[in-house]
């Protein structure tokens, strides 16, 4: 607040109205503005019409201690304009400090304990894990290949008629020697045949037994990656909703600040071109000798140098958020073409006919994770089908935000028991409704819970009640 001090011993050389101007600039109670205009154009006039009635001879100079008071008076005033300046700044630096702040919570929530860069990380490591148990049941599916393959290829071979005794396959046996060697022959074949199936029974046994086991642990590797991938996912998506919301709201409120700032410093350097002029006037009056009205006048015409009131206006730039590492994700296409191509078999394996998939089918990321909430339709969100819809709401949780986009970040985070989300025209109501009317067991920071007025069987957009220009999504 800028006010002329003036003294006593000022007055006793003013006018009664004059006096009563004085004395009302010394006691208002005005903010630099409009107000401190009307004041200041008061003193000056004060000044500048004693000056000029000195230079014309009208009456005698000034006593001293009367211009120094008028001196002293707009020194105060210049003081309490260095002292706006330091509280601009102030303003300033707060405002700024407010997109610092984005800046800073994007910051934590990518380098925070469970963070965005951990849970890159987790999924990073998810991966490998997965990657390499498949390899390794790749590697042992095509053992399993070999050694059972291996095995009805000897059981066919040993069938045939050209591997067994020719005694056995009807030939003329002749005496009981012919019998007994035929015998003894068909023995060592039957015994050379049990010793080999015997083995390669067991080898392929334990070859398909070694690649069951593995493969059961590749199936939770993989479960465990996607729900890794899943949780990267949605951290970064949220995150850097969260800091383009955040850094929206805060760019425009320190934009308005500046231009609000930039209109204050503007006035406060005409007042103050004001005060140097009126000091070059005492500077006139001080010497207690008559001077002329060219000398007046260049007091009003000189250029004034106020560039000591101008601030600077540093500005915060917002640190990137990139978010595209998001997609694709578990569920869509594209995801097992990026992340399980290159794991396709590069030994041969049994037929498929054996139940032998490799690859589980994909696990979807939950839909809280995507877009729950993203078309709108004109209205609150109420039970259109009730006899009074105005009251026709369920139990409901009010989030504080500033834009939209924040609204829609809180809702696509939120359980699915939410099934309709409001939106004030200003953005500063989102609301989050269940259809049972109790309360909700949500706990969310900056939202408050509160039971409805009843239980609802649906929502839709409801424009009565002076609702027009809100806004009703429903969980997709």
């Amino acid at each position: 607040m800028v006010k002329p001090a003036c003294v006593v011993s000022s007055l006793l050389l003013v006018s009664a109205e004059e006096a009563v101007t004085l004395l009302q600039h010394n006691d208002a109670r005005t903010s630099v503005g409009a107000h401190q205009h009307v004041g200041m154009e008061d003193f000056s006039a004060i000044i500048n019409g004693k000056a000029k009635a000195v230079a014309s001879g009208a009456i005698d100079p000034l006593p001293t201690d009367v211009v120094v008071g008028f001196e002293a008076a707009l020194d105060v005033m210049a003081g309490q304009l260095a002292g706006e300046k330091v509280s601009s700044v102030q303003v300033w630096v707060a405002a700024d400090s407010n997109v610092q702040s984005c800046n800073t919570q994007q910051s934590a929530s990518f380098t925070g304990p469970d963070g965005v860069d951990a849970l890159k990380q987790l999924a990073a490591n998810k991966k490998a894990t997965h990657a390499n148990c498949r390899s390794t049941e790749d590697s042992l599916r095509g053992t399993e290949n070999s050694a059972c393959v291996g095995l009805d290829t000897y059981a066919n071979n040993a069938k045939s008629a050209d591997t067994m005794p020719t005694c056995v396959c009807g030939a003329d046996l002749g005496t009981p020697s012919d019998l007994l060697a035929c015998v003894k022959s068909t023995n060592a074949w039957a015994t050379q045949v049990e010793t080999e199936l015997e083995s390669k029974i067991g080898a392929c046994s334990s070859a398909q037994q070694a690649a069951d086991v593995k493969a059961a642990t590749c199936d939770v590797d993989q479960t465990l990656f996607e729900g890794a991938a899943c949780q990267y996912s949605s951290k970064l998506t949220s995150t850097c909703a969260t800091a383009e919301s955040c850094h929206q709201s805060t760019v425009l409120s320190r934009t308005a600040t500046k231009v609000a700032l930039q209109a204050k410093v503007a006035s406060e350097k005409v007042m103050m071109e004001a005060i140097l002029q009126m000091k070059c006037v005492t500077g006139l009056l001080k010497t207690g000798k008559t001077f002329s009205q060219e000398e007046l006048q260049q007091c009003s015409t000189s250029d004034y140098n106020t560039s000591d009131l101008d601030i600077s206006y540093p500005e915060t730039q917002k640190i990137g958020c990139d978010d595209s590492d998001a997609v694709p994700k578990p569920g869509v296409s594209e995801w097992v073409v990026a992340e399980y191509a290159s794991l396709a078999p590069t030994q041969s394996w049994l037929p498929q006919s054996m139940s032998y998939v490799g690859i589980e089918p994909v696990v979807a990321c939950a839909s809280s994770v995507g877009a729950a909430f993203s078309e709108w339709e004109d209205g609150t969100c109420r039970d259109l089908e009730a006899a009074n819809p105005v009251k026709a709401y369920g139990g409901h949780c009010h989030c504080t935000v500033t834009s939209k986009q924040e609204c829609l970040a809180v809702a696509n985070k939120s359980p699915e028991e939410f099934v309709a989300l409001s939106l004030s025209p200003n953005n500063d109501y989102c609301g989050l409704f269940v259809l049972p009317q109790d309360k909700p067991e949500w706990v969310h920071d900056g939202c408050t819970c509160k039971p409805g007025l009843q239980t609802v069987n649906n929502y839709g957009g409801y424009v009565g009640g002076n609702h027009q220009d809100w806004e009703c999504s429903l969980r997709g």
